[in-house]
């Protein structure tokens, strides 16, 4: 999540009376995550279970910065991907998959992932390919993170802060003259 942190008390103080410095960050804050929505959307522009993006911005006197969370049926989805599962996830272990009502799993040995690490999206085409298998259980490594969100906040940051940083010192040059 891009922010900028305000330490001083005289731009904490423009932050607070000044309205249209207050305009100017609600504007461009909203420009910045409606960008980063745009970019999510398009990861998962090709998904049959996409989910929904919601922005949540928060411009105060101490601190201004937006967040994109995912919201809606298929969260989890992108929530998995992103952080990664299993072995490569927040755990670092495998997990065991089983049949919730089938008697046993069944399923192909190879599958080309839309997706892969290192916020690459749209590499496959989701089809599943080899022979089928069954089996009662199986233990799944887990899913390698694709880092959408580290990648799109990596290079969003630092022109992120700039730019607020130069809306600031526009409204401080104002408000001196």
């Amino acid at each position: 999540m891009p922010s900028r942190r305000i330490r001083s008390n005289a731009r904490q103080y423009l932050l607070r009376f000044d309205r249209i410095l207050q305009d100017e960050l609600a504007v461009y804050v909203r420009s910045v995550a409606n960008e980063q929505k745009a970019y999510y959307r398009d990861v998962v522009g090709g998904w049959s279970r996409k989910p929904q993006f919601r922005t949540i911005s928060d411009i105060s006197n101490e601190v201004i910065r937006f967040k994109v969370e995912p919201h809606g049926d298929h969260k989890n989805l992108w929530i998995w991907l992103n952080r990664g599962t299993g072995l490569h996830g927040p755990k670092k272990r495998a997990y065991k998959i089983r049949p919730k009502t089938a008697p046993a799993l069944r399923f192909q040995t190879g599958y080309s992932a839309k997706t892969a690490p290192g916020a690459q999206y749209d590499v496959g085409d989701g089809s599943k390919s080899g022979a089928w298998v069954q089996k009662q259980e199986v233990t799944h490594p887990g899913i390698k993170p694709r880092g959408f969100v580290d990648d799109s906040t990596k290079n969003l940051g630092r022109t992120f802060r700039r730019n607020v940083e130069n809306i600031i010192r526009r409204s401080a040059r104002r408000a001196r003259s």
